[in-house]
């Protein structure tokens, strides 16, 4: 089965899921490999699917520690 969402809703759902689960594989699974998302909070612009997991890392990293 092919990785993706069919209606934004589900993509909102596996994209939160990705993202709780610290998953850098289901969440690059979620772009197209030349994907260019908008990120902001400071973090570098990320191209295709490998920055993109570079930037998702960063995100993690700098959330650990964090208190609520």
């Amino acid at each position: 089965m092919e990785a993706g969402a069919r209606t934004p809703e589900e993509l909102e759902t596996l994209l939160e899921d990705a993202f709780v689960l610290h998953d850098p594989q289901a969440l690059t699974q979620l772009f197209q490999p030349g994907a260019m998302p908008v990120v902001g909070g400071g973090l570098a612009e990320a191209r295709g699917r490998r920055q993109i997991t570079r930037v998702a890392t960063q995100l993690w990293d700098s959330q650990q520690g964090a208190g609520p």
